[in-house]
C-alpha cells in the first residue's frame, strides 16, 4: 500500500495535529500486578448495572457530545505507580464501560473514548490515551465525572490513566458509546504474537462508533509498534477499545486506538500486552463462556507502512 501523502492522526478530536507535538512531562510510576478473583468485572460486583442513566440529562448529554464533533485517537502507557487495593464495598455512583466517552475538563476541552480497566497494587485505573489532556484534568463520562488523569506518559509511550473518583466502580464489558450495545464482556487478552495480517478485530470510538476491519500494517511509533486496521477511526476515538471475539459469547481485549490516518480513516492501535507491560499492571476479565473458540489461522506477518500521514487531531470545544 502506497502510503505518500497521507496523515496518520491521533484521534482527539478537533484539528489535527502532528505527531511530534509539544512534550508533556511524563509521570514515573511503577507497580507489582494484581489481579482480583475471575468473578470480578474490575473492583467488586454491586450487581448488574445498565449503560446509561435514563433521563433529560443524559439526552443533554448526548446533545453536547454532538456538538463537540472531536475525535480522539492516540494512546500508550507505562507503569502504573501503585493501582491500590479497593476499599470497603459501596454503593457505586457511576460505572464505567470500556468505550464510554471521557470528555477531558469541565469545559470538555477535548474527546476521547475510555479503554479497558486495569489494576495493580495502587487499585484500579482506567486506561486512554496520553494526548486526550493532562496530568490532573478532570474526566466527564455519559452523565457525569467519573474521575481525573492521573499519570501520563505522553511521548514515550502516548497512554494516560484515569483515576476513578470515590464511588466509581467499572464492569469490563465492552460498549459502543452511540448505541450502548455490547459485542460482550471481556474474557481474556488477545496475545501480541496473533496479531497477523487479516485478523479482523473491532473497535468503539466515541465518533464512529462500533467498528470493524482488517490488519494490514504496522508503524512505528514512540518506540513501540502499532498496528493499523481498515476498521473507520475519526477524531474522538482515541484511546477506545480493540477487541476480538472470543467464540464463546464474549470479548478478548486486543489494545487501545491511538491514532489514524486522515485520507483512510483507518485506526491504529497498541497491542494491550504492551500496555499492561508498560504499566506492570493486570486486566480483569470475566470467566469465558463453556463454548470453545475456534483455533485461529497461521499468524501471516504484517508489512510495516509509513507514519507520514498519521496525525494526531486533538479537538477543542
Amino acid at each position: 500500500m502506497n502510503t505518500a501523502g497521507r496523515r496518520l492522526c491521533a484521534i482527539v478530536g478537533g484539528e489535527p495535529h502532528g505527531l511530534r507535538g509539544g512534550p508533556r512531562r511524563p509521570q514515573r510510576a511503577g507497580a507489582e500486578a494484581h489481579l482480583p478473583g475471575p468473578e470480578a468485572p474490575v473492583r467488586q460486583i454491586h450487581g448488574v448495572a445498565t449503560y446509561a442513566m435514563a433521563g433529560v440529562t443524559i439526552r443533554a448529554w448526548r446533545r453536547a457530545a454532538r456538538r463537540l464533533a472531536m475525535l480522539l485517537v492516540v494512546s500508550t502507557v507505562t507503569g502504573v505507580d501503585a493501582l491500590a487495593a479497593a476499599g470497603p464495598a459501596q454503593a457505586a455512583t457511576y460505572f464505567f464501560r470500556p468505550g464510554h466517552p471521557t470528555y477531558i475538563g469541565a469545559s470538555f476541552g477535548n474527546t476521547c473514548t475510555g479503554g479497558y480497566a486495569i489494576r495493580g497494587t495502587s487499585g484500579m485505573f482506567f486506561l486512554t490515551a496520553g494526548h486526550c489532556g493532562d496530568v490532573g484534568s478532570v474526566i466527564y463520562g455519559t452523565d457525569r465525572r467519573f474521575g481525573h488523569i492521573a499519570h501520563s506518559r505522553w511521548q514515550a509511550h502516548d497512554t494516560a490513566l484515569i483515576k476513578p473518583d470515590s464511588g466509581v466502580d467499572a464492569y469490563q464489558t465492552v460498549v459502543d458509546p452511540k448505541t450502548g450495545s455490547s459485542p460482550g464482556k471481556v474474557t481474556g487478552i488477545f496475545p501480541t504474537s496473533s496479531l497477523g495480517n487479516g485478523v479482523l478485530v473491532g473497535k468503539m470510538g466515541v465518533t464512529s462508533g462500533w467498528t470493524e476491519g482488517k490488519i494490514y500494517s504496522t508503524v512505528q511509533l514512540y518506540g513501540m509498534t502499532a498496528y493499523c486496521s481498515t476498521a473507520r477511526t475519526l477524531p474522538g476515538d482515541s484511546g477506545g477499545p480493540v477487541w476480538r471475539t472470543d467464540g464463546a459469547g464474549g470479548v478478548v481485549a486486543v489494545g487501545i486506538t491511538i491514532a489514524a490516518y486522515e485520507d483512510t480513516h483507518n485506526g491504529c492501535f497498541i497491542p494491550i500486552q504492551t500496555l499492561l507491560s508498560n504499566w506492570g499492571a493486570s486486566l480483569p476479565v470475566f470467566p469465558r463462556g463453556a463454548a470453545a473458540a475456534a483455533p485461529e489461522p497461521p499468524v501471516e506477518p504484517v508489512p510495516m507502512h509509513s507514519t507520514e500521514g498519521l496525525v494526531l487531531a486533538v479537538g477543542t470545544h
